[in-house]
């Protein structure tokens, strides 16, 4: 009997130390999806950000200054591409995110893309203050935006500028497609003149030819038509 009591708190000695053990591994393992979600969190945030970003704005997409330097454009490719590659982001339109920010990195990476996109950045920022001044005259708009040395600076004149530049190329983007649509109508209503003239020459040549090839059968018929005038007077003088 002694020997079963000894066995007794031998057993439960044993025992309490896996279960101490199991805590503390699901305590890491919550530690650990904790911290994964955290990691999650700022991919998949960057990633929103992306998807919602103008596409034919690469500067905000890469979040570069206009006048920005290829290292300048190569560092931030680098960086957002870490972290929102699709290996390691969760985000169901990773992928597309992606394609979005190689397709940045591209069009600036090509120097005229960029001196193009450059251009119209500042031609949309030209055309946002000359608004604000139109606005500041019609008492629409505080003189205050357009104060001081730096207001070109501030985050809300940059913001806007980026806003104004997205209006901006789709409008330029909307002229081009009704000019493409003109040209193309143009073009439509060109060939169609030719086409008509081209049957029209067709029809007027095969006329022609047809009046060509009967013209011996016109001859005949008309030489007979004289035989047969002639042999009635002969007839009308005999009978008389």
């Amino acid at each position: 009997m002694s020997d079963t009591k000894d066995a007794s708190p031998t057993t439960t000695n044993n025992t309490a130390p896996k279960a101490n053990t199991n805590e503390e591994i699901d305590d890491k393992e919550i530690e650990k999806l904790l911290k994964q979600q955290e990691s999650q969190l700022p991919r998949d945030q960057e990633i929103d950000r992306i998807l919602s970003t103008f596409k034919l704005d690469p500067f905000s997409i890469l979040q570069v200054p206009v006048i920005c330097t290829p290292t300048e454009i190569r560092n931030a490719y680098r960086k957002k591409s870490l972290l929102i590659h699709p290996d390691k982001a969760q985000h169901p339109k990773a992928p597309e995110a992606f394609e979005i920010l190689k397709k940045a990195s591209t069009m600036l990476n090509d120097q005229k893309e960029k001196e193009r996109l450059t251009k119209m950045m500042w031609d949309a920022e030209k055309d946002l203050i000359a608004k604000w001044r139109s606005e500041i005259k019609k008492g629409t708009r505080s003189a205050s935006d357009l104060e001081g040395d730096n207001f070109d600076t501030t985050d809300k004149f940059r913001n806007a500028v980026r806003e104004h530049y997205k209006d901006f190329t789709v409008e330029i983007e909307w002229r081009k497609r009704q000019k493409l649509r003109k040209a193309m109508r143009e073009q439509g209503e060109e060939d169609k003149k030719k086409e008509d003239a081209a049957l029209e020459a067709k029809r007027k040549r095969e006329h022609e030819k047809a009046w060509e090839e009967s013209r011996e059968d016109r001859v005949n018929s008309w030489r007979d038509f004289m035989s047969k005038s002639k042999k009635k007077k002969k007839s009308k003088k005999n009978s008389s």
